[in-house]
């Protein structure tokens, strides 16, 4: 698969494997993520002024990977995806 999206325009092509920094503009006031999203709601609210509270309990979570990516894999997914890990998740690079 890694092999084949090497060669996919993650910038323009089919949206289910382009990359997310692409879809959002750069001059964003804020930026939540579901990872972190009623700490992220939360620091929202306060930022607003309100005290707005929504419930936002996991009811289907993803369950762990049991097959790890070997080293090389995980540096062409970062590879593939810089941009996005540059914006989102930089402490992973």
């Amino acid at each position: 698969f890694l092999t084949w999206l090497e060669r996919q325009d993650l910038k323009n092509g089919e949206v289910h494997y382009r990359a997310q920094s692409h879809l959002l503009p750069l001059d964003l006031d804020f930026l939540g993520k579901l990872e972190s999203f009623a700490q992220d709601w939360a620091a929202l609210m306060d930022e607003l002024g309100t005290s707005e509270s929504i419930d936002v309990s996991r009811k289907n979570p993803t369950p762990a990977s049991k097959k790890a990516l070997t080293r090389g894999q995980k540096d062409r997914i970062l590879s593939l995806y810089q941009s996005d890990f540059q914006r989102f998740y930089p402490e992973l690079l």
